[in-house]
C-alpha cells in the first residue's frame, strides 16, 4: 500500500501538471506601471483592467534614482514610468522614453496647459502631467508657537530636535538649502553648493531622519516639523487635522511627476489607452481623491472640492513667485557636484 502511494501520488502530479501546462495561456494583454507608491486609486486600475481586458501590474520603486537605474539596466518588461521632471529631461536625451501618439489621446484636451509653463515638457511631446508637487514644511500647529516659515527651522528649533525630518532626497534638501542662503535652488555654482552643504550639517544634528515618508510620523504625532511635498501634507490632514503645511519665505520649488511611455514598451496601444483612461475626468478625480496631489484638469473643479484647488494655487503662486526657475532641473555633467555634496552630507558622523 505504501509502495503504491508511493507512485501514484508523483504520477497524478504529473499529470496535472501536464494537463495545465497544454491548457495554459499566459495573458499577452498585460501592462506594468512603475511608479512612487500610492499614485494610482486600486479601482481606477481594476476599472482599466475590466474595460481593456487586460492585467495591469503595479511595481513600485523608492526614489527617482532606483527607477531610473532599473528602467536603463533591468530586463524587466516595464511599459508606463512616473517619474519626476529631471529624470524625464535625462530619460528622454539618453533615448529610454517615446514620443507619444497624440492621435491615441484623446483626452489630451483636458490638461490645463497656463500650468505648464515651467513642465520639462510643455509641449507634451513624451510626457504628460500627472502631479504636480510643491515642496515646502508639513508641521503640526498644535505643538508648535508660530508657523515654521522659513527653512532654517531645521536648525533654529532645537526645541524639536529629533522630532524634525528632511527628505531622503539631495535635489529637494540641497536645493532648500540654497534656496536659503540666497541662491538659485538648480545652483551648480561650487562655492555656492559648498556652503550649502555646510548648512544642511548644521540641520542634519537637529533632525531624526532622512525620510520620504515624513507624513507617517506627523501623523503619528512623532514628528512635528518635516520636509514635505504638499499632497502628502493634505492626505496625512485627513488623518490628522492639526497638521498643516507652508512655503517658506526663501522660496520653495515645485516637481512634475509624469507619465511616460519606455521606448521598449511591446504594448503601446494599451500604454496610450491607460493614460487617455487617467485623462478622463472622473479617473483624474478619483485618483486625485486618493492621493492628493494636484492634476493640472481642466474639469478638475467640477469633481473635488473647490477649497482644495484653492489650496494648491496659493502655495502654487508662492513657490513660482519667489523662485525664478522653480522647477527641480537635471543639470547634465553638474549632477556630480550634487552627489558628492550629498555624498558628504550622508557620510558625516559629527
Amino acid at each position: 500500500m505504501i509502495k503504491s502511494a508511493r507512485w501514484t501520488i508523483p504520477f497524478v502530479i504529473a499529470c496535472l501538471l501536464v494537463h495545465w501546462i497544454a491548457t495554459y495561456k499566459p495573458n499577452k494583454n498585460r501592462l506594468v506601471l512603475f511608479g512612487w507608491p500610492n499614485c494610482f486609486s486600486a479601482d481606477v486600475l481594476h476599472d482599466f483592467e475590466k474595460e481593456f481586458h487586460c492585467e495591469v501590474v503595479y511595481s513600485l520603486f523608492e526614489n527617482n534614482e532606483s527607477m531610473y537605474a532599473k528602467t536603463k539596466n533591468s530586463i524587466d518588461d516595464y511599459d508606463i514610468v512616473f517619474c519626476s521632471s529631471y529624470f524625464i529631461e535625462l530619460m528622454h536625451e539618453q533615448g529610454l522614453i517615446m514620443q507619444l501618439n497624440r492621435s491615441r489621446l484623446k483626452n489630451l484636451s483636458y490638461i490645463d496647459e497656463s500650468y505648464l509653463e515651467f513642465s520639462p515638457d510643455p509641449a507634451m511631446t513624451y510626457s504628460i502631467p500627472q502631479i504636480i508637487g510643491i515642496l515646502g514644511i508639513g508641521f503640526d500647529e498644535k505643538k508648535v508657537s508660530s508657523v515654521p516659515d522659513s527653512w532654517f527651522v531645521f536648525s533654529k528649533w532645537k526645541q524639536f530636535k529629533g522630532r524634525m525630518t528632511l527628505l531622503d532626497d539631495p535635489k529637494d534638501v540641497i536645493g532648500s538649502a540654497l534656496l536659503s542662503l540666497g541662491y538659485e535652488h538648480n545652483s551648480t555654482n561650487q562655492d555656492e553648493l559648498q556652503q550649502a552643504g555646510d548648512l544642511i550639517l548644521d540641520w542634519k544634528r537637529n533632525i531624526a531622519t532622512f525620510s520620504n515618508e515624513p507624513y507617517i510620523g506627523l501623523e503619528s504625532g512623532e514628528f512635528v516639523v518635516c520636509q514635505a511635498y504638499l499632497g502628502e501634507i493634505l492626505k496625512t490632514k485627513r488623518v490628522n487635522n492639526d497638521i498643516n503645511f507652508v512655503v517658506p519665505k526663501e522660496g520653495s520649488s515645485i516637481t512634475f511627476d509624469n507619465l511616460v511611455i519606455l521606448k521598449r514598451c511591446k504594448k503601446k496601444n494599451l500604454a496610450h489607452a491607460f493614460i487617455d483612461f487617467l485623462l478622463r475626468p472622473e479617473n483624474t478625480a478619483r485618483n486625485v481623491e486618493f492621493h492628493c496631489g494636484f492634476v493640472p484638469h481642466k474639469k478638475l473643479g467640477c469633481y473635488v472640492d473647490p477649497k482644495f484647488i484653492q489650496t494648491f494655487n496659493l502655495h502654487y503662486s508662492k513657490s513660482v513667485g519667489k523662485n525664478r526657475h522653480p522647477t527641480v532641473s537635471w543639470l547634465r555633467e553638474n549632477e556630480k557636484f550634487y552627489l558628492s555634496t550629498w555624498e558628504r552630507i550622508l557620510s558625516d558622523i559629527s
